[in-house]
């Protein structure tokens, strides 16, 4: 399933037996000045029953297709953005040839950055190259 947006779309992944939905993603086509375009998975979740079989990935490459031939977008690389701690996710990712390029601070909720001992959350910049 997709919307009708011209720079994102939804795709879920739906239970054939009970027709749940069991798994999205979510990603954007962004453009830098130079013209230079990524598809950016925004969000990318599969429910934890379902985790470990594959549906992540599988949700990865259904995006990575369906932007290409579905919409007919153009594009050399994908991107996403994953907490530093989400060892899950992040083998999910690296299993689908994504690699760490930057990591940084959370800057949020900044109140929770004041208080003592408070650990600073770290985002890692994950990127892979198009097929």
């Amino acid at each position: 399933m997709s919307g009708n947006h011209p720079t994102h779309f939804t795709l879920a992944a739906v239970e054939q037996n009970s027709g749940n939905v069991v798994g999205y993603v979510h990603c954007s086509l962004l453009t830098d000045k130079a013209g230079h375009s990524e598809l950016h998975i925004a969000h990318l979740k599969v429910g934890r029953e379902h985790q470990g079989r594959g549906l992540g990935a599988g949700l990865i490459d259904a995006a990575e297709q369906w932007a290409k031939h579905g919409r007919g977008w153009k594009f050399t690389k994908m991107s996403l953005t994953v907490l530093k701690t989400n060892l899950k996710a992040k083998r999910c990712y690296q299993k689908s040839r994504f690699g760490v390029v930057r990591e940084s601070e959370a800057s949020f909720p900044a109140e929770e950055h004041r208080k003592p001992g408070h650990v600073i959350p770290v985002w890692q910049r994950m990127e892979r190259m198009s097929a």
